[in-house]
C-alpha cells in the first residue's frame, strides 16, 4: 500500500509539473506562446515518464470502453506525445479546434466527460475535418447494444470451453439411439474388425497394387478413427462420419476399370459395409445434414479455408499452453490436412465442402468462446487496474483481430454471400474491439 501511494504521489507531482510548465509558457507571451504550446510543446516537457509510457495503452482502452467519446482526448494526447505521427484532425493540430476545446463554458465542464466529449466531437465534425470516429459502446446500461451479440457454438469437430482459465476441447460423450454404451462399443468393434479383414484379404489377394491406392489410404484412415474404448465423443463421431462420407463418395465415383480391379465379392461386401456404417452413424444425435448446408460454399471459399485454419492453429500455439490446450491446434491441423488431401479430387468436391464448413465452424466456435470471455472480462478490466487481465485481454483480442482480418482478406466474411451472413457476428465483435484496442487495427 505504501509503495502504491508513493507511485501515485510521484505521478501526480509529474502531472502538475507539466501543467505548471504550460502555464509558464502562456504567461511568457501572448499569441505566439499559445501557438507554440499547441503546435510544438509535448505534454511532458522532460520526456514521457516511464510509468506513463507503461500504463498508457491500458488506460486508453479503459477510457474507450466507457463509451463516453474519450477518443477526442486519447487521440489528442497521442498527437501531442508524438508530433511526427499524423492523426486526422489532431496532428498537425488545427488552432481553431484547439481554442474551441479549451474555451468550452464552465457549465458544460461541470456536466461531466460524456457531455464535454460529445461537444468536442460535434465541434470536430462541424469543422469539416474528417476524423475516424469509432462507434463507442453506450454507457447507459444498455448491455444488448454495448456488447456484441455472440451466438452459441455450432455442432462441429471442435467445440471448446474454458476450464480454470484455460481454453480446452469440450468432451461430450454421445449415445446412439436404441443402443447402450456397451452395445455401441461392440458394434464399433465389429465394424472395425470386418473392415480390417477386408483390407487384409485385399493384401493377401495381391490386388492392392491394382486397386487405387487412395482407397486403401481412406480405409486405413477410417480404421484409425474408430476408438478402441468407449465412450465415443462428438468430435470423434463427427470425424468418423465425415470419413465414411468421404469413403462412400470415393467408392461410388470409381470408374469401371477401378471397379474391375476389385474382387467382386469384396466389392459387394464393401458397398454393404459402407451402407451399414452410414446407417449406424445416422443414429447419433450429432449427425446433421452438413453436406446440404455445405453446398452453398463456393470453390474459392473451400480453397481459402486451409490457410485460415493453419493461421488459427499457429495463433493458438503462440498463446501458450497456459491459455490454450495444445490439442486444439493439433486437431485444427488434422482438419486442414484432411481437407487439403481431397481438395483437388473431383469426386470428393461435396465432401471437401463439408470438411471446409466443419473447419470454419470449428474456427467460429473458438472465436465465440474467446469473444465471450473478452466481453465478460471487459467489465473487470474497466473496474480494476489489473495488469495480468490487461495482458491476457490484449493477447486474445489480437488473435480475434488477426483471424477476423484473415477471414475478411480471404473473402470468407465481410461480403454479401451466405457464408458472410453466417459469420457476420465476427465483424460486429471486431468493431467492438476496435473501440477498446484501436492500436490492434493499425
Amino acid at each position: 500500500a505504501a509503495a502504491a501511494a508513493y507511485v501515485a504521489a510521484r505521478a501526480a507531482a509529474a502531472a502538475w509539473e507539466a501543467v505548471e510548465h504550460d502555464v509558464r509558457v502562456l504567461e511568457a507571451g501572448g499569441e505566439e506562446a499559445v501557438s507554440r504550446l499547441v503546435n510544438d510543446t509535448p505534454p511532458w516537457p522532460d520526456g514521457t515518464p516511464e510509468w506513463a509510457e507503461e500504463h498508457w495503452s491500458s488506460m486508453k482502452s479503459r477510457l474507450l470502453l466507457k463509451g463516453e467519446h474519450w477518443e477526442v482526448w486519447t487521440k489528442w494526447y497521442e498527437a501531442r506525445r508524438d508530433p511526427s505521427r499524423r492523426i486526422p484532425c489532431y496532428s498537425p493540430p488545427i488552432p481553431e479546434l484547439e481554442r474551441a476545446r479549451v474555451l468550452l463554458p464552465e457549465a458544460l465542464w461541470k456536466q461531466g466527460p460524456k457531455v464535454v466529449n460529445a461537444e468536442i466531437r460535434r465541434l470536430i465534425a462541424e469543422s469539416g475535418c474528417k476524423a475516424d470516429f469509432p462507434s463507442p459502446p453506450p454507457s447507459d446500461g444498455d448491455e444488448e447494444r454495448k456488447n456484441p451479440a455472440i451466438p452459441p457454438q455450432e455442432g462441429a469437430t471442435i467445440e471448446v470451453e474454458w476450464i480454470d482459465g484455460r481454453l480446452m476441447l469440450k468432451q461430450r460423450p454421445v449415445h446412439a439411439q436404441g443402443l447402450s454404451d456397451e452395445e455401441l462399443q461392440a458394434t464399433l468393434h465389429a465394424l472395425a474388425r470386418q473392415l480390417r479383414q477386408m483390407v487384409e484379404t485385399l493384401r493377401q489377394d495381391g490386388r492392392t497394387n491394382a486397386i487405387d491406392p487412395r482407397m486403401m489410404v481412406e480405409l486405413e484412415q477410417l480404421l484409425r478413427l474408430i476408438p478402441e474404448q468407449a465412450p465415443l465423443d462428438e468430435s470423434q463421431g463427427r470425424q468418423l462420419a465425415m470419413q465414411v462420407e468421404e469413403l462412400r463418395a470415393y467408392f461410388e465415383g470409381m470408374s469401371e476399370d477401378e471397379r474391375l480391379a476389385w474382387p467382386e465379392v469384396l466389392r459387394r461386401k464393401m458397398e454393404t459395409q459402407l451402407r451399414v456404417l452410414h446407417g449406424f452413424l445416422e443414429r447419433f444425435r450429432f449427425w446433421e445434414r452438413q453436406t446440404d448446408e455445405a453446398e452453398q460454399l463456393s470453390e474459392e471459399e473451400v480453397r481459402a479455408t486451409p490457410e485460415v485454419v493453419e493461421e488459427m492453429a499457429q495463433d493458438l500455439e503462440d498463446l501458450g499452453e497456459r491459455i490454450a490446450d495444445p490439442h486444439i491446434p493439433d486437431l485444427l491441423r488434422k482438419l486442414k490436412e484432411r481437407l487439403t488431401d481431397i481438395i483437388d479430387i473431383d469426386r470428393l468436391k461435396d465432401v471437401a465442402k463439408a470438411r471446409a464448413l466443419d473447419a470454419l465452424k470449428s474456427i467460429g466456435n473458438i472465436i465465440k468462446k474467446i469473444g465471450a470471455w473478452l466481453v465478460d472480462k471487459s467489465q473487470i478490466f474497466l473496474e480494476e487496474m489489473d495488469k495480468n487481465i490487461d495482458i491476457e485481454l490484449r493477447k486474445l483480442a489480437k488473435l480475434v483481430v488477426n483471424i477476423g482480418s484473415r477471414l475478411i482478406q480471404a473473402g470468407l466474411i465481410g461480403g454479401a454471400g451466405w457464408l458472410a451472413s453466417k459469420f457476420d457476428w465476427i465483424k460486429a465483435l471486431m468493431d467492438w474491439l476496435k473501440v477498446i484496442f484501436p492500436d490492434l487495427f493499425i
